[in-house]
């Protein structure tokens, strides 16, 4: 990241033209007064987080957060330049109210504080915070995050990321860039995507690079998914149904294996879930692995037209991986390069390797030898995990592999609908050869 943060400061301070500012603004206890007053007003409740925000200026007694004396490389200049760089993070300007915020008024208020009001100098300082929350919550959280939507993250998660004491933090460092964009996911499917974005639009804006608008919409799209499938600590499973694989992360280690999901008149449920046991069972038709309960399925954002959840059906109890022997039609089908062939369920292939991993992943290996004897022996047994595996299921359409772009068939369509959730109107990435 300090890569670029220093070109993020060489433009700031080439490209706007700032030089060495002091903010000499209204008397301090006036904007206070003001603040408070616009927050318990109308203006208050149209922010975008309007109850972090108030907790923000409550715990610094509605100071101004944002006009004190500083440097071109002050955290003001620096969080109004963030807002200048929102497509490198897979964002939009303009939903950090990028129209209200300008350079102008912002010079103003520095350089001639005097001709500014009270309110205006207000009204600024408070759609900055709110900027800069919303920037966190989003980089965080995502902004269509169907598990934590914008309302229940502003009321405020317990024992959660909490983009409003981040923003106290941020502004008691020197690089305040730096804080704010640390609170994205750190795996590194996001990583690749983001520096991607970041030297398409950044570093080599203007370069002759073969991409086109299509597909950095699409590597955001991936970019928000993975910000509502934030990788867990300890060893935990990332099913990706566009790609067909089920990975199982361990700190040193990632196994991949080939799996067969929904089709597109039966999705699978794009939902967090976690493996607590593991059943060995006869013979049926394939390896499954159960999900949460129907009564917890929520849509991705959408679809349109959602699956019609009555058909959909996870054999086994919530929270167990059943594993199968494999017959000839089911090792055909993992063959295959495109596998949405089921209804509903995720079938992986060879499931005992899984599950032996799994098993010495939690200090039990004593138990590998068992399970594969009932296993071949169609024995119903079950092996208890000590510590749950968290289940990430995502819909990731392109992705960075070595370097490379790859892109995924959108098999459900969902693409399009996030896309016109996130990039309402014509919102357009620039992108300049």
């Amino acid at each position: 990241m300090k890569k670029s943060v220093t070109f993020f400061y060489t433009l700031l301070l080439t490209c706007s033209g700032l030089g060495c500012l002091a903010a000499t603004v209204v008397n301090a206890d006036s904007l206070s007064r003001e603040i408070r007053r616009q927050l318990g007003g109308p203006a208050g409740k149209k922010l975008l987080f309007p109850q972090s925000v108030k907790r923000f200026y409550a715990s610094r007694s509605y100071h101004s957060a944002w006009f004190k004396p500083q440097t071109g490389e002050g955290p003001t200049w620096q969080a109004m330049l963030l807002i200048d760089c929102t497509e490198q993070f897979g964002l939009a300007g303009v939903n950090y109210h990028q129209n209200e915020l300008s350079y102008n008024t912002l010079h103003d208020i520095l350089e001639t504080p005097g001709t500014i009001s009270a309110a205006r100098q207000a009204r600024f300082d408070m759609l900055l915070s709110d900027a800069m929350i919303a920037y966190m919550n989003h980089l965080h959280y995502g902004r269509k995050n169907p598990v934590y939507p914008a309302g229940k993250v502003d009321r405020g998660i317990p024992d959660a990321f909490h983009a409003e004491k981040m923003l106290t933090r941020a502004l008691g460092q020197t690089d305040l860039i730096s804080v704010i964009t640390g609170v994205q996911p750190t795996s590194k499917q996001y990583r690749d995507l983001q520096y991607q974005l970041y030297m398409l639009l950044g570093v080599h804006s203007g370069d002759n690079y073969q991409v086109s608008a299509a597909d950095i919409k699409g590597m955001t799209l991936s970019m928000e998914r993975l910000r509502w499938a934030s990788a867990a600590e300890g060893p935990f499973i990332q099913v990706n149904i566009a790609a067909y694989t089920l990975t199982l992360y361990e700190p040193d280690s990632a196994y991949v294996f080939r799996i067969i999901v929904g089709n597109p008149q039966h999705q699978t449920a794009r939902i967090p879930g976690a493996i607590s046991n593991l059943v060995t069972a006869a013979a049926e038709d394939s390896p499954r692995m159960a999900l949460p309960r129907l009564s917890t399925l929520l849509p991705e954002i959408i679809p349109e037209k959602p699956a019609d959840r009555s058909n959909l059906s996870y054999p086994g109890a919530a929270g167990s991986f059943t594993i199968r022997p494999q017959g000839s039609r089911e090792q055909q089908q993992f063959g295959r390069a495109q596998r949405d062939l089921s209804d509903g369920s995720i079938r992986v292939a060879h499931p005992e390797k899984l599950a032996a991993l799994l098993l010495r992943y939690d200090g039990a290996e004593n138990k590998v030898a068992g399970m594969k004897k009932a296993l071949h022996a169609a024995q119903v047994r079950t092996f208890r995990l000590k510590k749950k595996v968290p289940v990430k299921i995502t819909y990731l359409t392109y992705l960075m592999t070595d370097g490379e772009l790859v892109i995924y068939k959108d098999i459900y369509g969902l693409d399009r609908s996030l896309e016109k959730a996130l990039f309402p109107g014509n919102t357009q990435f620039v992108i300049n050869y």
